[in-house]
């Protein structure tokens, strides 16, 4: 029996054989693959992010901005106190209007169209106050020059290109929330007629004409006049006949200004310039305009154009030799408010003249005087309230006198 038992317990015991493959397994670590091509799609995009935005103009990237932040959900102003105040709520300290002037008409916050604003916050025009301006007035400058204007999410159809690129569409924004994902809300086709356009270019290039027939007319007088007052003058021994040399080197100054002027945006600034010899030296003056003042109401705080307008002056004066004094006239209109009054208004836009041209290049230690003469010099003295005796005018003393 024993025998038995001991066959049939070999019959029924298992045996497990282990074999070593020598072959070769299959390829692990491919997941590093993914990751690089990973990383290669997010290099395209930054790439194709970058290349967009380089052909992309100031009302392109404005109307992009409006389309991803239609409800504001981020505001540049939260506050309406401090260095930037909105619309026609001013406080702070001098943030009263100084003067009531006619032809000085300032900008009103109030929304141009019902419903609609004119500019998104990247185009908002701020209005600042004197305190903040003369505490750091680089930067506040800095600020005007980078204001784009009113309606600047909104362009021509057809208009884009690697150049001079725009949107088909634009995007406006409003004072009410609304549903984002109304077409109508983000997206305002700009229809135009081009026979209307046309016209417009016609009849624009006919009053240009004539405004250039005018002032070539002006100037031809004004040029006459002040011969004959000079030679009247050298007469009499009062003051000596402007040489050839003076008459032609402030026609060049004249014209090296009005040639840097015509790439920017200064306005109409250039039709106000003039560049006469005086006291031994050269000077340029700038004058208001109708409907196109340098400086707002009743502040030394300078427009755009004028920011503009005295960099590339500044620029102009800093590669030339002379000392240079700077000068700044009021109308005759009476103004006080209380602290103020066209006396110290004169002065401090002289100072903020001054502040331009350091900016546009000009060594702090060549302008040796500010000075502010109110209403006591007027340009014309029969039009006493007239805009043309608004100006800063900038003596470049050439021979040192």
């Amino acid at each position: 029996m024993s025998e038995d038992a001991s066959i049939h317990q070999t019959k029924n015991e298992i045996i497990i054989v282990r074999r070593r493959h020598d072959g070769e397994h299959e390829a692990h670590g491919g997941a590093w693959k993914i990751a690089y091509a990973d990383f290669m799609t997010a290099m395209m995009a930054f790439f194709l992010v970058m290349w967009l935005i380089n052909a992309a103009n100031e009302e392109t990237k404005a109307a992009v901005a409006s389309y991803f932040n239609p409800i504001k959900l981020t505001d540049d102003n939260p506050s309406e106190k401090g260095l930037k105040e909105q619309g026609n709520s001013q406080s702070g300290e001098q943030s009263a209007p100084k003067s009531a002037i006619p032809g000085e008409s300032g900008s009103s916050g109030e929304a141009a169209n019902k419903g609609e604003q004119e500019s998104t916050t990247v185009g908002e025009k701020t209005q600042y106050s004197e305190a903040d301006y003369f505490k750091d007035p680089y930067a506040v400058l800095a600020e005007i020059v980078q204001e784009t204007g009113t309606n600047t999410n909104v362009s021509e159809a057809g208009d884009g290109g690697a150049a001079n690129s725009g949107p088909a569409t634009g995007a406006t924004g409003g004072e009410a929330y609304r549903d984002p994902f109304d077409p109508d809300f983000w997206s305002k086709q700009v229809e135009a007629d081009k026979e209307a356009i046309a016209e417009s270019e016609i009849a624009l290039r006919e009053q240009i004409a004539a405004e250039a027939q005018a002032k070539a007319e002006q100037e031809r007088a004004a040029q006459e006049q002040a011969a004959l007052a000079a030679s009247e003058e050298g007469k009499d021994g009062d003051a000596a006949v402007p040489s050839p040399d003076a008459l032609q080197a402030a026609g060049a100054l004249k014209k090296e200004i009005e040639d840097a002027l015509q790439g920017i945006s200064a306005g109409r600034l250039s039709d106000a310039l003039t560049v006469v010899p005086a006291e031994g030296g050269l000077l340029v003056s700038l004058t208001d305009q109708l409907n196109s003042e340098m400086f707002r109401v009743g502040s030394a705080v300078p427009e755009k154009s004028l920011v503009l307008a005295l960099e590339k002056i500044g620029e102009i004066l800093s590669k030339r030799k002379g000392e240079i004094d700077i000068r700044g006239y009021t109308d005759a209109r009476p103004f006080s408010n209380g602290t103020d009054d066209n006396w110290r208004l004169s002065m401090e836009r002289a100072h903020s003249a001054y502040f331009m041209l350091v900016r546009g290049g000009v060594p702090e230690d060549r302008i040796v005087e500010l000075s502010g003469f109110a209403d006591r010099k007027l340009k014309d003295a029969d039009n006493p309230f007239s805009e043309v005796n608004r100006r800063i005018e900038i003596l470049l003393q050439v021979d040192g006198g």
